[in-house]
């Protein structure tokens, strides 16, 4: 009996310390964590106590353990998933337990027996719990983002002592885990899962662009600087250091920051490895509900009791696409299919482009804007025009079979109709010179001729398109592109006075980003044409996108929807008081209304597409009223259409034009003055010293960081205008420092003031440029924005009719009877137009209450 209750005992012992940490942390999760904790000092002081290995969080749970299993992730998420061939090292929560348990078993048979083998039981636990401490105390986690820094060293990585007795990284360019926070891969073709290349037209050529751990090349991760971070080979992968314990720190201490010497192993999930001792160390998978991420942790499974050294982010997997087969067959001829795989024509540009321009003005933002993803408007415009192009023209996109294009089928629909109306014109004509008592003159034949040729002509479709080396050409192509050419004398105006030339960069004596088409061969290797074409396409919808990410990303040079952080200081100020909560409105509003108005321009112009289009499928029957003087007028009409509607979204480009300008002098300010020179080409020399005493969004940014925002990361931004706020049982939150907030709230301001100015006076604009062109004003057939005014109106009169039923109330007790009834229609009856709500009825012995 004494046996099997000292078995029990024991048992309960294990299972207490397997379960008392299950609510735990990891205890040196990164580099900085480990230096502001490990004790610097030699024999036993560095080793410390059981504490590091249970209250900190070491020791795993049976949850914890169960997480052994997790060894897989599909490379591919889809239907047609590669299978698992990775090889199971046999770690598993039946292993891991089964050898904890045996082996104390075994201890306690020893202990139970006495003499000299409870001597070496007692010397076994001792050495087991030696090795626990050792790994407790000497094992750490090295995160993605410090393993790039210490690699590249220099302004990278600098260790040092904070005020709060931590240690961090404060090197100028340090990276965070906001810059790196997995191992990824630029290489479409590398598969981190084999460790080899896919060749083209091998078996898995398929999946060449869908490799695990590739973030794509138009990703901020495979953009500019952030391209020299990646590191492929190590995608999925953990890497564990561990300093000299017994052989090293154990007789001479250690010196913080002084990471040589100490051994990696780098582990899979699913890989066992040891370390230069005894220890085995496994990797595995572990979803983080927190933050719904999984991550790859690395643990020692065959410690007396399993522990946990730490866990890091990995990279997700990639996607199969969902598209349709035929819809994406459908979108391979036209800039509709940039949508699904990103902008590769612009992306190898920005790559193939020179450090420096033809005027020596620096690339780095303008390789940065052509690299990224955030080519909105310039897309989806471009792919309405060629969907337009290819429906109607040539579906099939080839020239072998143009025939079949909708414009043929309706020119050859209506070809009976043309006829009819030449036989009908040539009739008439003939009677008119029969019954005519002076034979017409010959100036008036030449004009019979002359109509009747054109209608001829011009209900045949090569009057309007040919197809050259399968890029449709002629009058219908030039008059769709007819309103970006007019466009782009106001919108080059605009770009040639920006002070920093975020959107600036001389190709060929010409803007970069304008309405032009540039050749391949003569930018360099790698460039593609874009998509339907035999040349880069670049238009005006370029320009707009650069402007508008640059007026949100506060200069940071990051053009992915990630890096705009005029998008999170939203959410980053709400905490910082009153001016924080003002700036967090207002930066909303800004933001907001600026997209609208942008959106809203462009719809118009898809619009103003459009409308060209079908007159120009129209065109056969409207060329045959040309023909008789009683519809004549139709005719001029059809073509005072085709016109109205090509300047229509051209001028609108000059108002486009002049609001740009306003928000590029609210944010820069008077930099193209600063110092009493101008600065020549858009460069600074020196960016401190030009923003000083100029109150702009870009300067503030500047004063803030200290350095040029085009210089310093994502990650280095974040740490340097916000901080950590502790809201104790709620957690800690990061917001923007006061100081940050109160710089940004007069100049964000500003521009939302102007930006909803703007957007009321585009109504305007809409209107008065219908009457000058003669056509129907866009403005109210584009609904793909909000109307603000109505909501304004509507929200308006609902206060009113509430104030207006308090003062009913209030007349009618002041009168001696019962309050007033409810207030009429509020503001409706104010709005032209509108009818106001009846008065609530007076009360009970008192004035009647008052009609609206």
């Amino acid at each position: 009996m004494k046996f099997w209750g000292n078995l029990a005992k024991l048992s309960i012992f294990i299972f207490m310390l397997l379960i008392c940490p299950i609510n735990k942390a990891n205890a040196f999760d990164s580099i900085m964590e480990f230096e502001s904790r490990s004790d610097t000092g030699s024999m036993f002081d560095y080793i410390g106590n059981l504490s590091f290995c249970f209250e900190d969080g070491y020791v795993m749970g049976p949850g914890d353990v169960a997480d052994f299993s997790n060894t897989y992730i599909p490379p591919v998420l889809g239907k047609d998933s590669r299978p698992n061939t990775q090889t199971d090292s046999g770690v598993s929560m039946v292993s891991s337990a089964l050898s904890s348990i045996g082996r104390s078993m075994v201890y306690f048979m020893m202990m139970y027996y006495g003499g000299f083998a409870g001597g070496l039981a007692i010397l076994a636990i001792g050495t087991e719990l030696m090795i626990m401490l050792e790994v407790c105390t000497n094992s750490y986690i090295v995160q993605p983002w410090e393993y790039i820094n210490r690699e590249k060293g220099g302004d990278y990585w600098k260790c040092q002592k904070g005020n709060n007795g931590k240690y961090y990284n404060a090197g100028s360019k340090a990276l965070t885990a906001t810059d790196v926070p997995f191992y990824y891969s630029c290489d479409p073709k590398y598969d981190p899962t084999t460790g080899k290349q896919i060749a083209e037209g091998s078996a898995d050529a398929a999946y060449i662009g869908r490799v695990w751990g590739y973030m794509g090349a138009a990703s901020p991760y495979c953009v500019g600087e952030a391209k020299n971070y990646e590191k492929k080979e190590r995608v999925g992968q953990v890497l564990v250091e561990v300093t000299r314990g017994w052989v090293g720190r154990f007789w001479s201490g250690y010196d913080r920051c002084v990471t040589s010497g100490r051994a990696q192993i780098w582990l899979k999930a699913g890989e066992l490895d040891l370390d230069e001792g005894s220890v085995q160390y496994y990797g595995y998978y572990h979803y983080d509900s927190s933050n719904a991420k999984i991550k790859i942790c690395a643990a020692t499974p065959y410690t007396l009791l399993p522990l946990e050294v730490g866990c890091s982010q990995v990279a997700p997997p990639a996607e199969q696409s969902g598209l349709d087969p035929f819809l994406e067959l459908y979108t391979k001829g036209t800039r509709c299919y940039y949508l699904l795989t990103g902008r590769t024509d612009l992306y190898g540009l920005g790559k193939a482009l020179k450090q420096t321009d033809e005027n020596g003005h620096d690339a780095t933002a303008m390789k940065g804007f052509l690299q990224s993803d955030f080519h909105i408007t310039s897309t989806v415009v471009g792919c309405v025009k060629d969907l337009i192009i290819k429906v109607f023209l040539s579906p099939d996109n080839n020239p072998g079979y143009v025939n079949t294009g909708f414009f043929i089928v309706i020119q050859d629909r209506l070809r009976g109709i043309v006829y009819a109306a030449l036989v009908l014109y040539v009739a008439l004509l003939g009677i008119k010179i029969i019954s005519s008592p002076q034979v017409p003159s010959q100036g008036e034949f030449l004009m019979f001729i002359i109509k009747f040729g054109l209608v001829v002509y011009f209900t045949t479709p090569s009057a309007w398109y040919y197809v050259v080396n399968g890029e449709a050409q002629g009058l219908f192509p030039t008059l769709v592109w007819a309103s970006d050419e007019i466009g782009a004398f106001f919108m080059n105006a605009e770009n040639a006075n920006d002070p920093v030339g975020m959107c600036r960069y001389i190709l060929g004596g010409q803007e970069l980003l304008a309405q032009r088409d540039i050749p391949p061969s003569s930018i360099g290797s790698g460039v593609q044409p874009t998509i339907g074409f035999n040349s880069l396409k670049m238009t005006m919808w370029d320009l707009v996108d650069c402007k508008l990410i640059n007026y949100m990303n506060l200069g940071s040079c990051s053009y992915s929807l990630g890096g705009i952080i005029g998008m999170w200081m939203v959410s980053a100020a709400f905490l910082v008081g009153a001016v924080g909560f003002l700036l967090a409105i207002v930066s909303f509003i800004y933001v907001l209304i600026l997209l609208l108005v942008v959106f809203k321009f462009a719809h118009m112009f898809i619009l103003a597409v459009f409308i060209i289009a079908i007159l120009v499928l129209l065109s056969p029957i409207f060329l045959c009223f040309s023909l008789f003087q009683a519809t004549k007028s139709i005719f001029d009409n059809w073509i005072k259409m085709i016109l109205g509607y090509i300047l229509y979204p051209a001028l609108l480009f000059a108002f486009v034009a002049l609001m740009l300008v306003t928000f590029d002098s609210i944010y820069y300010g008077d930099l193209v003055l600063a110092g009493g020179t101008k600065i020549s080409g858009g460069n600074l020399d020196n960016v401190l010293a030009e923003c000083q005493g100029i109150d702009s969004l870009y300067c503030n940014t500047v004063k803030h960081l200290q350095a040029d925002p085009c210089l310093v990361s994502v990650g280095k931004m974040s740490d340097l205008l916000t901080e950590k706020f502790d809201l104790g049982p709620l957690g800690s939150f990061t917001r923007l420092k006061s100081g940050a907030a109160s710089d940004y709230l007069d100049v964000v301001v500003k521009m939302m003031l102007f930006a909803v100015i703007y957007y009321f006076f585009l109504g305007s604009v809409t209107s008065f440029l219908a009457v000058l062109t003669g056509v129907q004003d866009l403005g109210g057939m584009a609904k793909g924005s909000i109307d603000l005014f109505a909501m304004t109106q509507k929200i308006g009169g609902k206060a009113m009719g509430g104030i207006t039923s308090k003062l009913g109330g209030m007349t009618g007790s002041l009168t001696g009877g019962g309050g007033g009834g409810g207030g009429g229609g509020g503001m409706g009856g104010m709005m032209p137009g509108g009818g106001g709500g009846g008065g609530g009825g007076g009360g009970g012995g008192g004035m009647p209450g008052m009609g609206g």
